[in-house]
C-alpha cells in the first residue's frame, strides 16, 4: 500500500496547515509534465545531436508553467485566507518539478513517481511505533502519495489563464475576485497507488446513479489551482476519493 507517512501536526485548529514542528516545513506536490514539445522545438531537436539545448528549453518552459501555477495558487491564498496565515501558507508552498516526460502514459508517470518519490507504507505495520520511527521524518504527507500532471489539455488551460495578480492588487477590486482569477485553469491529480492504468477511471460516490456501489477508480482528479490548498487538505485527511466524480468537470468542494 502506498500511503503518506504522517509526522507531526499538519493543521491548526482553524484547519490551516502549519509545519513548524515537522522535519519538512513545506507543503505541496511533485509535478510532472507530459505535454508535447512545440513543433518548432521538435524541428530544432532533430538538428541537435547533443541534446543540451532541447533539455534547457524544456526545463525553462516547465519552470515557467510551474511559476504561473504557483503564482495563481499564491493569489488564492493571499486574497482568500486571513492574515497572517495566508503569507505563512505562501511561504511554505512548493510545486516541485518531478520530471518532464513528453507523451508519457499514465502508467509510465506513476511508475516513475513510485521509483523516485513515493513513500510506500507496509499496511500491516502502519501503527507499529518502531516501524513509524524507522521512516524518514522528512517524507510525510500527501506529496509522497499523490502528484500533479500537466498534459496538453492542462497546459493550454494554464497558459490561457489571466496573468497572476501578485501582492499588489488593483484598486477597487474585491479580494474574492482576485482569489479566483484562475478558476478556469486546471491541473490533474493522480494517486501513486496505480501503475497499470491506460486511462483514468473516475470514482463515483456510493449510491450515485442509483447503483448503490462505487466504481473502480485510478486516482485522477481535475481541479483548478485556486482549489489546491483544499485538495491538499483532502488528500491529507483521506477524503479526496469522494471527489473523483466526472472526467470533464472541475472539482467543486461544498
Amino acid at each position: 500500500m502506498l500511503r503518506a507517512a504522517r509526522k507531526g501536526p499538519l493543521h491548526t485548529s482553524a484547519g490551516t496547515p502549519i509545519f513548524e514542528n515537522c522535519a519538512d516545513p513545506t507543503w505541496g506536490f511533485y509535478v510532472y509534465g507530459t505535454y508535447t514539445r512545440p513543433q518548432g522545438q521538435r524541428d530544432a531537436d532533430e538538428d541537435n545531436d547533443e541534446g543540451k539545448a532541447p533539455k534547457a528549453a524544456d526545463d525553462a518552459r516547465f519552470q515557467a508553467v510551474l511559476s504561473k501555477l504557483h503564482a495563481h495558487t499564491a493569489d488564492n491564498l493571499r486574497y482568500d485566507q486571513p492574515a497572517p496565515y495566508n503569507q505563512q501558507l505562501i511561504d511554505t508552498f512548493r510545486l516541485q518539478p518531478a520530471a518532464y516526460l513528453p507523451g508519457a502514459s499514465l502508467a509510465d508517470v506513476c511508475t516513475h513517481f513510485r521509483q523516485h518519490y513515493a513513500v510506500i507504507i507496509d499496511p500491516e505495520r502502519e501503527f507499529d511505533p518502531d516501524y513509524e520511527a524507522s521512516l524518514d521524518p522528512e517524507k510525510y504527507g500527501p506529496k509522497y502519495g499523490w502528484y500533479l500532471v500537466i498534459d496538453d489539455e492542462t497546459l493550454q488551460s494554464i497558459e490561457s489563464a489571466p496573468e497572476p495578480i501578485g501582492p499588489t492588487p488593483p484598486e477597487g477590486v474585491r479580494p474574492a475576485d482576485l482569489a479566483y482569477q484562475a478558476d478556469k485553469a486546471f491541473v490533474k491529480l493522480l494517486s501513486g497507488s496505480y501503475t497499470t492504468m491506460e486511462k483514468p477511471v473516475f470514482l463515483s460516490a456510493q449510491g450515485r446513479g442509483g447503483t448503490g456501489r462505487r466504481k473502480e477508480w485510478n486516482g485522477w482528479l481535475k481541479f483548478s489551482p485556486v482549489m489546491l490548498m483544499r485538495v491538499f487538505r483532502e488528500t491529507d485527511s483521506g477524503d479526496i476519493e469522494t471527489y473523483f466524480l466526472e472526467p470533464d468537470k472541475l472539482v467543486e468542494f461544498p
